[in-house]
């Protein structure tokens, strides 16, 4: 997900609810419509700020592995392509 008012193409934020569900604020996600949020509740600039994003503007999908302090490695899925950066 790229689209956020700091335009910054490296945040990135946990989907919470698909098309059509309620949330536990009980906000209303519009079909095509995405409610993200960040994994630090009191800093994350998310669907809470935004309000729910339109299902066109996912990008792909990023994750992390952590297997020991040393070993940290992020990706990044994007149109059937996976991209790592890793530290070791």
């Amino acid at each position: 997900m790229c689209a956020s008012r700091d335009s910054n193409p490296h945040h990135s934020t946990h989907m919470s609810a698909l098309l059509s569900e309620w949330n536990s604020a009980l906000m209303f996600v519009p079909k095509g419509h995405v409610w993200i949020q960040g994994d630090n509740l009191y800093v994350s600039r998310d669907s809470r700020h935004f309000g729910p994003l339109p299902y066109g503007l996912i990008e792909g999908k990023v994750f992390m592995r952590v297997s020991t302090a040393n070993s940290i490695a992020f990706g990044f899925v994007h149109k059937n392509e996976l991209k790592y950066i890793c530290w070791n």
